[in-house]
C-alpha cells in the first residue's frame, strides 16, 4: 500500500474490514525508493524483519480544562514520564493483550487506549505520564483465562 502525500500512514484505517494480507508501512524516503526499484522492470528482492509485538510503549496524558489550545504539540522533559518494566508470565506461550486506562482526576471514569497485542510470555518497557494528576489503570490478559490481571498504576513521587 502506498500513497503519495506525507505524514505517517495509518494502513489499518484505509484498508477494508479483513484485509488478507499483513502491511507494512514505511517512511516517504522509504516508499520512494522501494516503488522506484519495482518500476525499473524485472524483480527485486525485498527483506522484511516482522516485529510484531512492541518493545516499547507510550502512553501520554495533558489535561487542558477549559478549552483546548491551539498548540496540542507534547514535548516531555525529563523527569515528565515514568518507566515501567512490564513482564509478563502466562503458562503458556502464545499472545495476551494490554490496556492501559487514565483515570479522571475525579476518579469518575477511566479512558482506555486500544488494545496492543504482546507475548503472553515476554516484556516490553512502558512510558507513562507522571506526575500527581497522571493516575493509570493497566489491565492484561489472555485468551485462554476467563479473567484478568488489574494492577492500579499509582502517580509518580
Amino acid at each position: 500500500m502506498t500513497r503519495s502525500c506525507t505524514g505517517p500512514l495509518d494502513a489499518w484505517a484505509d484498508l477494508p474490514e479483513g484485509a488478507p494480507l499483513p502491511v507494512a508501512s514505511v517512511g516517504t524516503d522509504e516508499g520512494r525508493d522501494l516503488l522506484a526499484r519495482f518500476r525499473h522492470g524485472g524483480t527485486s528482492i525485498l527483506r522484511v524483519t516482522s516485529h510484531p509485538y512492541p518493545d516499547y510503549l507510550y502512553d501520554l496524558l495533558l489535561r487542558h480544562d477549559g478549552s483546548v489550545p491551539r498548540d496540542l504539540t507534547y514535548r516531555p522533559g525529563p523527569g515528565d514520564l515514568a518507566r515501567i518494566d512490564v513482564t509478563d508470565r502466562d503458562t503458556r506461550q502464545g499472545e495476551a493483550v494490554d490496556m492501559r486506562s487514565d483515570v479522571s482526576p475525579d476518579g469518575s471514569c477511566a479512558v482506555g487506549t486500544p488494545l496492543t497485542t504482546m507475548r503472553a510470555q515476554g516484556s516490553h518497557t512502558a512510558w507513562v505520564t507522571a506526575g500527581p494528576d497522571a493516575v493509570w489503570l493497566d489491565a492484561a490478559a489472555v485468551p485462554d483465562l476467563n479473567g484478568d490481571r488489574t494492577d492500579a498504576l499509582l502517580p509518580a513521587a
